[in-house]
């Protein structure tokens, strides 16, 4: 920060004293103390007294005196002026209006990067992993609800943060039955049981792999019996493809692989095409690319009985939509959106032996089994089988605990960063999330001791370790539906970090008006910006935008995103495609994701942990140190004009059924403008004071929060952003416009002319509507000379 005055007066931190305060303003003191502090000594009553104690012995002694007094008076102001220059260092000048702020905030200046992030050290991440990842600990668990909260709490306190606490919600779990576990059966005709399907990994000799049954949390519970349909990855298009072959899997068991989307999206796209049951796999493609002898222990690839557990519900409690799931809160029965049809997970080796049954069409698609992947039914040399699968999940309500620490601001305490990561997995998660959590942790431990040696942030840093991710989103969802009032006032961005290391490849996530800061602290902690394949020594240099995504819609920033309007950056290292032959993790989720594969295989030397954590320190720094917010709002237009110029294929069909395209698309244009004018006028600007530089942090944050929409999209009351959601083409990522594109698939698939299409166009031209006037109050924040 730098302080305008007319002899361009520095402070630098390590001229302030450590006795300095906040004022019950929030306004900092710093600069008086420091000042006051130079000048001790130097003039005031004392000396003047000591000057007056001489005796007097007449007029010429009264004059004498009265002349050195006079030159004492003058060299002690000349000797406060040159105090001045030489003692008060970096900063500006003092104008007749009052101190003026001018931005200047570099990461690789701050003291907390230099002498508290550079600090990291690998012993206590290897340390802090070690304890988290040596025993499995889904949510639910004991560990995870005992162990593992009260280790998260104790190390911020230790760490020195000014308030720790464990914030309790009760929540909805599904957990298998020990009585009646799930199965999948294949079976003949005369009740002969074909096949019996695994329901947990085979065990590896001297490595604990034993973290109980596999199953898919939020499946309907049930036995359903039929034949199978392959649904390849179980798409909109993959559904599609088989409508024009002439299958319906209407009556039938779905078979999916996993990939190129969230399970939650095949099971119900399943359902939607009226499905009767759901079965997902992992591709040995995706799992041992390099053949079954090649696996955990040998490699990171995964046998042919690991399953990928996961749940089918990311939205949250089901039953307190949009509201926080304390105890005194009305619970609504039988909640929409949950799947009506059981599902399960099974691994490739049983996958195969049901695909090698299937007749029907080649489906002419790639994968790691060397037989053809038909569409089914049964072959007729199978006439007579089925596939039995039984789902016996039960539902608990189970208490739980987010872990929240604070570090209170210097400046402006009530505004704050927050970042995140969750505490619970489904096994042993020594990749998801425990190398996250690991690295947040020590990143944590580093800003504490700061604080403790007299340094705090501009605003508050706000640190949680969320419950129950892995079932739901269900911690942060509840956290952000508690304090939304708090969140939308004062929170400046979200930092998530779910997974820090699953392979070499730097790959992040960020809402488009942060973008920057991911550029920023990649300048401090630099990552490799280019890709090797070992056997060749091939490498690619990538240019660093084309490691940043719109943020994803399968972790802890989805509410932060889609139900407040808080911007967020998403960190993590996957695989090389180049090295490692995969994309994805082969063992996320499964059995195999042990500490002793991590080290043998992922990360030995926790180098990539240890730049994990760095990068999310240094991200946490730039929200809360920076005086003026690192959005960049062109960032944001030009992601609006991309959004909108995908529709292009859809404006006749916008004109003929009376949707206001062209407005959409005035609003965008306008935005860009404004956008334009809006960073010009701060660069021209280029001092504040301080109630003018909150004007236009707090004008920003409210141009994030123009998208939102308060009753929800689509009768969802969790969903409210108008312009990022979940893509269709893969649910994991995100597009602008997500539930446009989605209503326009929909109304494709109407009869034209009919009842049901009318109301569906009418609906898309009410959402064309909402985000029309979502854009426009956006834009209106970013006039400076704007009050209502």
């Amino acid at each position: 920060m730098r302080i305008r005055s007319s002899r361009h007066w520095r402070v630098t931190p390590d001229k302030i004293p450590m006795s300095a305060t906040v004022s019950a303003s929030g306004e900092s003191s710093l600069l008086v103390r420091s000042v006051s502090a130079s000048y001790s000594g130097q003039l005031g009553p004392a000396a003047l007294e000591e000057e007056e104690e001489k005796p007097e012995t007449g007029m010429d002694k009264t004059r004498l005196a009265l002349v050195l007094m006079g030159a004492g008076l003058v060299v002690a102001v000349i000797v406060i002026i040159i105090l001045s220059v030489v003692l008060v260092e970096p900063s500006p000048k003092c104008d007749d209006d009052g101190s003026l702020i001018t931005p200047s905030y570099r990461l690789q200046d701050s003291v907390a990067v230099t002498e508290g992030l550079s600090g990291i050290r690998r012993e206590n991440l290897k340390e802090y992993h070690r304890f988290l990842s040596e025993k499995p600990h889904p949510s639910g668990s004991e560990r995870d609800g005992v162990d593992i909260v009260n280790f998260l709490e104790n190390s911020l306190r230790e760490s020195g943060f000014d308030e720790v606490k464990k914030v309790p919600y009760l929540l909805v779990h599904p957990l298998p039955d020990p009585e009646h576990p799930n199965s999948v059966r294949l079976v003949a005709d005369n009740g002969t049981v074909l096949l019996d399907a695994k329901m947990t990994e085979d065990k590896i000799p001297g490595i604990d792999t034993d973290i109980g049954p596999a199953y898919l949390a939020f499946s309907a519970r049930g036995t359903v019996e039929a034949e199978l349909i392959f649904v390849n990855y179980g798409r909109y298009e993959d559904f599609d493809k088989l409508e024009t072959l002439g299958i319906s899997v209407a009556g039938f068991i779905c078979l999916a692989r996993y990939g190129m989307g969230t399970r939650v999206e095949k099971v119900r796209i399943c359902e939607e095409r009226g499905g009767i049951g759901a079965i997902l796999f992992g591709d040995p493609m995706d799992m041992a690319p390099k053949g079954e002898n090649f696996v955990f222990p040998k490699s990171l690839y995964v046998g042919g009985s690991a399953m990928q557990r996961g749940s089918l519900d990311f939205s949250q409690d089901s039953e307190t939509p949009g509201y926080p799931s304390i105890p005194e809160a009305v619970r609504i029965v039988d909640p929409p959106g949950l799947p009506k049809i059981p599902a399960q997970v099974i691994g490739y080796d049983d996958a195969g032996v049901l695909l090698k049954l299937l007749g029907g069409p080649d489906w002419a698609v790639k994968g790691g089994f060397n037989f053809t992947y038909r569409t089914g039914p049964f072959a007729s040399s199978h006439k007579g089988e089925k596939v039995r699968l039984s789902v016996n999940n039960i539902i608990k309500r189970l208490v739980v605990h987010d872990v929240i620490g604070i570090i209170r601001g210097s400046i402006e305490p009530d505004q704050f960063s927050v970042t995140g990561n969750h505490h619970d997995a489904w096994g042993f998660g020594a990749s998801d999330p425990s190398s996250a959590t690991a690295a947040l942790l020590e990143a944590s431990r580093t800003l504490g001791a700061m604080v403790r040696r007299g340094w705090r942030p501009r605003r508050s840093i706000v640190v949680a370790f969320w419950a129950q991710e892995e079932v739901g989103r269900a911690g942060s969802r509840e956290w952000v539906e508690e304090n939304i009032c708090l969140l939308t006032h004062g929170a400046v961005g979200y930092v998530n970090i779910d997974t820090c290391a699953d392979g070499p490849l730097f790959a992040s996530e960020a809402s488009p008006s942060l973008r920057n800061i991911i550029y920023k602290a990649n300048e401090v902690f630099p990552v490799v910006q280019k890709t090797c394949a070992r056997a060749t020594n091939d490498c690619q240099e990538a240019d660093m935008s084309s490691f940043i995504d719109l943020p994803g819609q399968a972790s802890d920033n989805v509410v932060f995103n889609t139900f407040a309007g808080i911007p967020s950056v998403d960190i993590f290292f996957k695989p090389d495609p180049k090295v490692d032959g995969v994309s994805v993790a082969p063992y996320y989720h499964t059995a195999y994701e042990t500490l002793e594969l991590y080290q043998r295989f992922v990360d030995p030397d926790y180098a990539i942990m240890e730049r994990c954590s760095q990068l999310v320190g240094a991200l946490t720094l730039s929200l809360a140190e920076a005086e003026l917010l690192p959005y960049n709002m062109v960032d944001l237009g030009q992601a609006l004009q991309d959004g909108f110029g995908d529709l292009q294929t859809h404006l006749e069909d916008f004109a003929a059924h009376n949707v206001s395209a062209d407005w959409l698309k005035k609003e965008i244009e306008l935005f860009v403008q404004e956008a334009d004018s809006w960073h010009k006028w701060i660069s021209d600007r280029k001092s504040f004071d301080l109630g003018t530089l909150r004007f236009v942090n707090e004008r920003m944050m409210l141009v994030e929060r123009a998208f939102i929409k308060p009753d929800g999209l689509m009768g969802d009351p969790t969903i409210r952003h108008v312009a990022l959601g979940a893509s269709m083409e893969d649910s994991y990522k995100s597009v602008i416009f997500a539930m446009l594109r989605l209503q326009l698939y929909y109304v494709s698939r109407m009869k034209p002319g009919s009842k049901e299409a009318a109301q569906a166009w009418f609906d898309i031209a009410r959402h064309v509507n909402d985000i029309a006037l979502a854009v426009r109050s956006a834009r209106m924040m970013m006039d400076p000379n704007r009050a209502v």
